[in-house]
């Protein structure tokens, strides 16, 4: 796709940086709209993104006009600058008689979200049943084929400063998906230093780039569906990822991912409570396991 392109993309910074690969195939000149936090994470220098704007800083494009508006949040804010934004077509989210809707291109993606035309309860069934990564869905919204190849795009002075034998480890999970912090990580840690490895736990800092550095220091890292999980997958940081209660099959782990996947899963799927069966049953075992594989190639996705 060519041309004068709006891309609408605020949400979690992680689903930010795992939207980024449209810039693979989006030629021309583009703008990103997202929140003022995201705008750090998103490449400054790519010769076809020519702006990132955070949301109030969108006053500036009203009068105008755009070739095509890609825009991929389910929300109402999201949905009425597409709608307000001259452009020739709109892909995605967008406002019909004061309700938020979706075109067909991304129905696949959409179907499954909270303004899934189904209903919430299907939308859930929904993305139960799926087996396709997100890029997958977005690349064939627009009639492209996803690879292992087409990698996330991020600031460019973001970049791995191994240092050998470090394994991070992000056991920390935000307030919406208290489920998806495992409880065995300490435990775990134990057993790692004894095998000789330098076990980094992950804190909150005072400013994301440091954060993000302390991610890149570490040779493996040990997560759940996190940010932190997108920052490995960029730097290319082989990692074990654990998933209690969102999707593993929307998760693209370009050939460095070891998923543990909940065998409670389904009983606690997207569900913003905790859930203590979904966390309970992966054991200790089951990650020492997977660790093993990641350092041996084995089972990897």
């Amino acid at each position: 796709m060519e041309g004068k392109i709006l891309v609408i993309k605020k949400g979690a910074s992680g689903d930010v940086i795992r939207t980024s690969t449209l810039l693979h195939f989006l030629k021309g000149d583009i703008t990103w709209a997202t929140h003022i936090y995201n705008k750090v994470f998103l490449p400054q220098h790519h010769s076809q993104l020519k702006r990132i704007l955070s949301f109030e800083e969108t006053d500036r494009i009203l009068n105008e006009n755009f070739d095509c508006i890609i825009s991929l949040d389910d929300d109402d804010e999201c949905a009425t600058l597409a709608t307000t934004i001259k452009s020739n077509k709109i892909i995605g989210v967008y406002k019909e008689d004061e309700k938020v809707v979706y075109t067909r291109h991304l129905k696949e993606w959409f179907d499954m979200s909270l303004i899934s035309v189904h209903g919430k309860q299907r939308a859930d069934e929904i993305k139960l049943d799926n087996r396709k990564t997100f890029q997958q869905m977005l690349f064939e919204g627009f009639g492209m084929e996803f690879n292992k190849n087409h990698s996330y795009f991020m600031n460019e002075s973001i970049n791995a400063k191994t240092i050998t034998k470090r394994i991070g480890i992000e056991k920390r999970a935000g307030e919406r998906w208290p489920t998806k912090s495992w409880n065995g990580f300490d435990e775990l840690a134990g057993l790692l230093k004894v095998r000789g490895y330098d076990i980094f736990f992950f804190e909150q800092r005072n400013n994301i780039i440091d954060y993000i550095n302390d991610v890149s220091s570490c040779q493996y890292v040990f997560t759940g569906d996190t940010l932190t999980m997108h920052l490995a997958l960029y730097l290319k940081i082989p990692n074990v990822t654990v998933f209690t209660c969102t999707s593993p099959w929307e998760i693209a782990g370009y050939g460095i991912m070891r998923k543990v996947v909940s065998p409670k899963l389904a009983t606690a799927f997207y569900k913003t409570k905790y859930i203590p069966e979904a966390v309970e049953s992966i054991t200790i075992n089951d990650m020492v396991i997977a660790f093993e594989d990641l350092i041996a190639g084995k089972n990897l996705e």
